[in-house]
């Protein structure tokens, strides 16, 4: 119960009308699930992917692997890549294949090795939901 507590959007900032918020289940399976890293820390923006770019950083002394476990042949579509920020964390980047055109949402286990610590976090990646359907005063 306390990984959905601190899942929800407003956790850091809670208050008497909406509590700890809106809880995000894939985040509370991925705290979950995680060991708690003695070596570094990762910190992800989402867990899902608008489009097909997750974002996420790395605070380490070690250089990490990133990699998708899935199938090799959607596996050979991701690119991954990385910078220095200013508060010299690792900011990666990691580029998914496009959605296929009747395909709305798609699940993926990314692992991240530092050291001799390893982690999985499930993502997902999903097509945003078109204006005229999100705002429906917009409609016509």
């Amino acid at each position: 119960m306390e990984a959905v507590r601190q899942s929800g959007s407003r956790y850091d900032n809670p208050d008497s009308l909406m509590g700890n918020g809106v809880p995000d289940l894939l985040k509370a399976y991925n705290l979950l699930r995680q060991p708690k890293l003695s070596k570094s820390s990762v910190l992800f923006d989402s867990f899902v992917a608008e489009y097909d770019t997750l974002f996420f950083k790395i605070q380490t002394k070690f250089v990490p692997e990133v990699k998708l476990l899935s199938s090799e042949k959607f596996a050979k579509k991701v690119r991954v890549y990385s910078f220095l920020t200013e508060d010299g964390s690792l900011q990666y980047a990691v580029v998914l294949p496009k959605l296929k055109s009747k395909e709305v949402f798609r699940m993926a286990d990314l692992e991240i090795v530092v050291g001799d610590e390893t982690c999985r976090y499930r993502v997902a990646q999903e097509r945003p939901i078109p204006d005229q359907f999100a705002n429906p005063k917009k409609r016509k």
